[in-house]
C-alpha cells in the first residue's frame, strides 16, 4: 500500500523538522548516554519491529511494513515527549528522540531483512 509509504515519509519529515537545530533547547540534566536512552532505544525497537511484523503478516511487503513500523514507533516517541512536556511538566528531550529514531530504524531494518 502506497499510503503507508507516504504516511511514513511525512512522519519522518515532520520528525526531522521538529528536531533540526533544536538541541540547545534542552533544559535540565539530559546526558546522551543516560539509562533512559537505552530504554528509549529498546522501546522504539520493540514497537517498530512488533508493529512492522504485524503489518508484514497482514500482507504488506517487507519495505512497506518496515516503514510503517518506523512510523508507529516514531509517533509513540513523539507522543511520549509531548506527554513529558505537557502533562508531567518536565522538558522535551531531543536526545530521547534521537534514541527513539535509532531504535525505530533498527526495528524497521529487522522487519525489512527478515523472511
Amino acid at each position: 500500500m502506497r499510503w503507508v509509504y507516504r504516511f511514513t515519509k511525512c512522519m519522518v519529515l515532520t520528525g526531522c523538522l521538529l528536531t533540526s537545530g533544536c538541541a540547545s533547547l534542552t533544559t535540565g540534566r539530559d546526558p546522551w548516554l543516560g539509562r533512559d536512552k537505552g530504554q528509549h532505544f529498546a522501546a522504539a525497537f520493540l514497537i517498530s519491529a512488533g508493529s512492522g511484523s504485524t503489518f508484514k503478516q497482514n500482507g504488506q511487503d517487507a519495505s512497506d511494513a518496515g516503514f510503517a513500523g518506523f512510523g508507529v514507533a516514531l509517533s509513540m516517541g513523539l507522543g511520549k515527549e509531548w506527554y513529558d512536556r505537557s502533562v508531567r511538566r518536565s522538558f522535551w528531550s531531543w536526545r530521547d528522540l534521537v534514541w527513539d529514531v535509532a531504535g525505530a530504524a533498527a526495528g524497521a531494518w529487522l522487519v525489512m531483512e527478515s523472511d
